[in-house]
């Protein structure tokens, strides 16, 4: 290209600044509000997964424009889960999929799906828009595992967040005929689900409202049958511009590029608020020394045009096409396959490559397994970190540019950052040694960072575990500088826990979570960003100074076995740091994975015969059991770590 020919696709601008106000939801009347808390727990009272399985789907016919949402009961047995509603197009797109193939793209699942839902939980697990309702309209639900209905919403590109009026609406219907829809489940003819075209779209129960009935009224909504809802497939907006600047240049031979997108898992908050999933797409020439910027965007441009901007900024700056381009996802690669100027480049999928040099394939799945952890999140980090040990250092040098690029501020992400210094080694400039927050266990880094206590000042705190009766309880001293990690071990042998599980404390305002302390796991599914510190490094003066007195310790997600831990004295102790110290307690510890409290309540006082799953001897060992305080013995927390 001549000099004089301006460049049409220039370095983005700067995104947007996030919010500054923090996060902002939807606001509901309260009649809404009451209205969707009574059905949710109508819905709880039903247990609809001991009646109906996963796929067993019926669909609802909106009365004006014909479209179809897909509800579904997703739990079965003795799972306590949630009721979906699964909106076009995006919504269906993910049903298709599912209905199809049994699986779904996780890109699909996390970042491109449109639904509405009722999930169950524990009152501590409630979202922070539905606890502040809940506070200020005074409901209640009852004491039962999973008893309270917690609402959320996603939307493409968007984190889990408050329903707005129209999904509110929407669930609200959906949680009305899901009675109706129970109690006709038995008696429905047996070709319902099962193929009913030569292309094999599934039948569906479906309901249709009647002519002039009422949309709030269950009974005007008749049940009848349709086909599985269609959605189209993602659309590539044609760009002339685009293509007539690509037509100008001539594919190089030997050359290969590789171009693809990614979501970012760590959500951020958009001007309005929201939390939004911000996108990074990113063209290079394998010859390049060093990896460009990649392309940011907020929500608000597609997919397809950021895609041929980073390319076509790649392309009028080296001036030619590559000869082979690697192509990362089958909406890139249709991109490019039908863009009329890329007709003598060969397009490609990494599949489709044999030298095994799809870096940037490689480049995205280590950043954002990094940055998101995954449902186990020590396991899955420690193995992205131990990836790294066949890693070439060239490769470390080129990741670690990137990661830099994308910034981040999370732990998980500075451990990742690190560790590639240390591999990088040489091939970076001033490179620093390896001492990332990682897992424990993962090369040290964890004893490494650990800072025994050496205070003379000592909490006096006690612990209780809630909505236990009588109450199970321990009272213990701690040192005021050690670390919440110290007393996540010190709560674990004080009560008898196994630490088998995930844990996290907790910190409220106003009912609403504000912070954790945790070691680094994924992003809850549900709920705002909020702050969190990683509890190997985070003394507990720095939370507890200021006259807090509360907060609480969550052990066991599935469980969810809920502690109180209250700050009763600030007290002298004659010898600086130490192990904590057992002052007092009563009330034996639950045995571990028993169903949380309703579990081990059912332990204690269902008849024996009921129990088939435990032998009569361990059933009366464990009803008969009492707190030893003589058994407790404190564990040296670098002994834990080395």
């Amino acid at each position: 290209m001549d000099d004089e020919t301006p460049l049409l696709f220039p370095l983005p601008e700067p995104s947007p600044e996030p919010s500054a106000a923090g996060p902002s939801w939807p606001d509901l009347d309260e009649p809404m509000v009451r209205e969707l808390f009574e059905l949710g727990v109508a819905a709880r009272a039903l247990e609809p997964w001991q009646k109906l399985e996963e796929d067993d789907w019926f669909g609802i016919e909106d009365p004006d424009d014909g479209s179809i949402v897909v509800v579904m009961t997703m739990g079965s047995g003795e799972m306590f889960s949630a009721v979906q509603v699964y909106r076009p197009p995006e919504g269906i797109r993910f049903v298709n999929a599912i209905e199809q193939t049994g699986e779904v793209d996780e890109d699909i699942a996390r970042f491109q799906i449109r639904m509405v839902e009722c999930e169950f939980v524990n009152k501590a697990e409630l979202p922070p828009w539905d606890e502040q309702r809940y506070k200020r309209f005074d409901l209640k639900a009852g004491r039962k595992r999973k008893s309270w209905p917690a609402f959320g919403q996603r939307e493409p590109l968007k984190a889990p967040w408050a329903p707005d009026p129209e999904g509110a609406e929407l669930l609200a219907l959906a949680l009305r005929l899901l009675p109706r829809f129970i109690e006709a489940f038995p008696s429905l003819p047996q070709e319902v689900y099962e193929a009913c075209d030569a292309e094999g779209t599934l039948l569906i129960p479906l309901y249709r409202l009647r002519p002039g009935g009422d949309r709030r009224t269950p009974g005007d909504w008749q049940l009848t049958s349709g086909p599985l809802p269609k959605a189209p497939p993602m659309a590539i907006e044609p760009d002339e511009v685009f293509d007539a600047r690509m037509a100008k240049l001539e594919p190089r031979k030997g050359t290969r590029w590789q171009v693809g997108s990614i979501a970012l898992p760590e959500p951020v908050l958009d001007e309005s608020g929201i939390p939004v999933f911000a996108r990074a797409a990113l063209a290079i020439d394998e010859r390049d020394p060093e990896v460009p910027k990649p392309d940011f965007e907020m929500p608000g441009i597609s997919d397809d045009a950021l895609l041929r901007r980073c390319f076509g900024r790649l392309a009028e700056e080296k001036g030619y096409l590559p000869e082979q381009l690697i192509a990362l996802g089958e909406l890139t690669a249709s991109l490019f396959k039908n863009c009329p100027a890329m007709r003598g480049v060969e397009v490609v999928s990494p599949e489709e490559v044999s030298d095994n040099m799809v870096f940037l394939e490689g480049l995205f799945s280590d950043l954002t397994g990094a940055m998101d952890g995954g449902e186990s999140a020590a396991p899955d980090f420690e193995a992205a970190l131990d990836s790294l040990e066949n890693c070439d250092p060239d490769d470390a040098a080129q990741m670690l540019e990137m990661l830099r690029s994308l910034g981040g501020s999370s732990s998980i992400v500075s451990a990742l950052e690190q560790a590639l210094e240390g591999k990088a080694g040489a091939t970076l400039p001033g490179a620093k040694p390896v001492g990332g927050l990682g897992s424990k266990g993962t090369a040290n880094r964890a004893v490494d960072l650990y800072r025994p206590p050496q205070s003379r000042k000592r909490y006096q705190l006690r612990i209780d575990l809630m909505h236990t009766k009588p109450p199970i309880w321990r009272r213990i001293t701690i040192p005021t500088d050690a670390s919440f990690f110290d007393l996540h071990v010190a709560i674990q042998e004080a009560m008898g826990w196994q630490d088998s599980h995930l844990h996290a404390f907790e910190f409220r305002r106003g009912g609403a979570l504000t912070h954790t302390v945790e070691w680094p796991r994924e992003t809850p599914d549900f709920g705002p960003p909020i702050e969190r510190l990683h509890e190997l490094t985070t003394p507990l003066e720095s939370l507890l100074r200021g006259g807090r007195s509360k907060f609480h310790y969550i052990y066991d997600w599935g469980d969810h076995w809920e502690h109180q831990i209250k700050v009763e004295a600030v007290i002298d102790h004659p010898k600086a740091g130490g192990l904590p110290e057992l002052l007092k307690g009563k009330g034996a510890c639950p045995p571990e994975d028993c169903g949380g409290i309703d579990g081990y309540y059912r332990l204690l006082e269902a008849p024996v015969e009921d129990i088939e799953w435990m032998e009569p001897e361990e059933l009366e060992s464990l009803r008969s059991a009492t707190f030893e305080p003589d058994t407790v013995r404190f564990s040296e927390v670098r002994d834990l770590l080395d």
